[in-house]
């Protein structure tokens, strides 16, 4: 009985491993949303932006930068869910 119950979590495992090194081995999109500019140098939106997933709208303190930011005060940040 103990062989079998070890035969079994030995397959279990070597299936997991498996599994795992074939996740490891998927070779991601080759183009997941590099920045695209028309002639006039004005960036062009992405395909299929609207299906990007929202992931926060921070909050810059002003405060902390002499009111001087590089970016608004208040954002949403979206990602490439190929990304």
């Amino acid at each position: 009985m103990k062989t079998l119950i070890r035969a079994g979590v030995l397959a279990c495992a070597m299936a997991a491993g498996v599994g795992a090194s074939m996740q490891a081995a998927a070779q991601p999109p080759e183009n997941i949303g590099a920045a695209v500019f028309n002639k006039k140098g004005s960036l062009l939106l992405p395909q299929g932006y609207r299906q990007w997933v929202f992931i926060g709208a921070p909050l810059t303190p002003h405060g902390l930068n002499n009111g001087k930011a590089g970016f608004p005060e208040f954002h949403h940040v979206y990602v490439n869910p190929d990304a």
